[in-house]
């Protein structure tokens, strides 16, 4: 197995992407029914991302058009998430507030609101970092 240009696994002196091949195998033979077009007509998605992560469990079979609009979806989630967090600079302070509102499941602007809340009453004595962490244990993570 090889790695391509674009991120995706091949098999060794081929050019068969190898998510498309477990997709093939793992799901579309399995659930032919499911599907009324030839695999060919097919995309294949990685679900969390990861293009290294061709677990059939991690792989959808879409359409080129529901494959361009959950990324177009995906997109403006994160333009979306940007802009909730407009006041907020440090990188890490942003994959945090995502983190834990991943994990409480409240939206990211909720927790921003915690947030700045918290900020504005302990102002100057506690890090932003702290305020956070004070933030995710209120909604029951831990960080």
């Amino acid at each position: 197995m090889k790695e391509d240009k674009h991120g995706y696994l091949r098999e060794e002196n081929h050019s068969n992407l190898w998510h498309r091949k477990v997709a093939y195998h793992k799901i579309y033979l399995k659930n032919k029914e499911k599907y009324p077009f030839p695999f060919e007509k097919y995309e294949v998605h990685h679900i969390d991302g990861d293009k290294g992560n061709n677990l059939p469990e991690n792989l959808a079979l879409l359409s080129p058009e529901e494959h361009i609009d959950l990324h177009l979806e995906k997109e403006r989630k994160v333009q979306e998430e940007e802009r909730e967090m407009e006041g907020i600079t440090n990188k890490r302070d942003k994959d945090l507030i995502r983190k834990v509102a991943k994990s409480s499941g409240l939206p990211i602007s909720e927790i921003v609101n915690k947030l700045n809340s918290k900020r504005a009453k302990l102002s100057g004595l506690i890090s932003n970092k702290d305020a956070l962490k004070i933030v995710a244990m209120e909604v029951g993570i831990y960080l």
